[in-house]
């Protein structure tokens, strides 16, 4: 079975650091190829910026990787000092980087590419792979839900590994406050 990989960006390709874009056909790997994404739940409020950690778990290696970040109502990115809305962890940072654009004109969804330009595999088979900051604001609900959906991971061979997606449940205790005052 094959899925088509479409808008991919790469980008700071050749001396004149352009980018690429471009839509490709890739088989899907078989069932022995395991990796599930994972994250731990978080607090927000309107006043404080919160940090996310990203982490997979895979049982063979892993070269590139792909998905969009879906923030509830309430909730806006908050960019690095790359001006990424991703940051690599060290299992990814030492050999790839990551990218990321806003999807559309929606402001509350970011597509994310970790890569290395070169078949290399991600550092281990555990831990965290990218952190990204969110932000609160007057709006977010007591109880909400961040969304990783349409992942993909590609091994060195061209395999690619759709990911289950996953949810991040986001706590905001001043909704609890503001209603005991």
């Amino acid at each position: 079975e094959k899925v088509k990989l479409k808008d991919i960006t790469i980008g700071g390709i050749g001396d004149e650091n352009k980018s690429m874009t471009f839509t490709k056909e890739v088989p899907l790997y078989d069932s022995n190829f395991i990796v599930t994404f994972g994250a731990e739940d978080i607090s927000a409020t309107p006043s404080q910026v919160s940090t996310v950690t990203v982490s997979m778990e895979n049982t063979m290696g892993v070269c590139a990787l792909e998905g969009v970040i879906t923030l509830p109502e309430g909730l806006s990115f908050v960019k690095n000092a790359e001006d990424e809305y991703c940051t690599a962890a060290e299992r990814v940072a030492s050999l790839h980087y990551i990218t990321t654009t806003k999807v559309g004109n929606a402001g509350n969804q970011v597509k994310f590419l970790v890569d290395a330009g070169t078949p290399v595999d991600i550092v281990g088979k555990s831990g965290p792979i990218f952190t990204f900051d969110v932000k609160g604001d007057a709006s977010l609900a007591k109880n909400a839900l961040i969304k990783i959906t349409d992942i993909y991971g590609s091994t060195i061979r061209g395999d690619l590994k759709n990911i289950d997606d996953i949810t991040i449940n986001v706590t905001n205790p001043d909704v609890d406050a503001i209603a005991t005052a």
